[in-house]
């Protein structure tokens, strides 16, 4: 990003050259000269290619953080995913546990229990 400002530093710097240059020639009503001419010329040219550039550079970072944003939207689709099993065998669970306690109370209820005998030992 830091490159990115300095192209666009470099940009403003030749811009307002280019915009003396304009200036001093307007201010003598004179025709510029040639060698004027083509300083403004390869500023123009430098300018474009910097826009250029700094355009390619902007499209660059777009799309790599439009890459990081798919790839953290797949991670917590993930993550959600994730979630949702645990929630399902948590519910699985809980329901199987549930349904264990019910049949152990039915099969308490309807088996009676038997008291041990304490004479039974004292005896011979």
């Amino acid at each position: 990003m830091r490159a990115c400002r300095t192209d666009y530093a470099d940009i403003r710097a030749e811009q307002k050259q280019e915009e003396a240059l304009a200036a001093r020639a307007n201010r003598d009503n004179t025709p510029m000269s040639d060698s004027d001419r083509d300083a403004l010329s390869a500023i123009a040219r430098r300018v474009e290619m910097a826009r250029r550039d700094f355009e390619e550079a902007r499209k660059d970072l777009k799309a790599a953080a439009d890459r990081k944003a798919a790839a953290a939207n797949r991670k917590a689709a993930a993550a959600d995913r994730q979630a949702a099993d645990v929630a399902s065998a948590e519910s699985l669970y809980d329901r199987a546990k549930a349904e264990y306690l019910r049949t152990a109370r039915l099969d308490a209820a309807t088996v009676p229990v038997q008291q041990p005998n304490i004479f039974a030992a004292l005896t011979p």
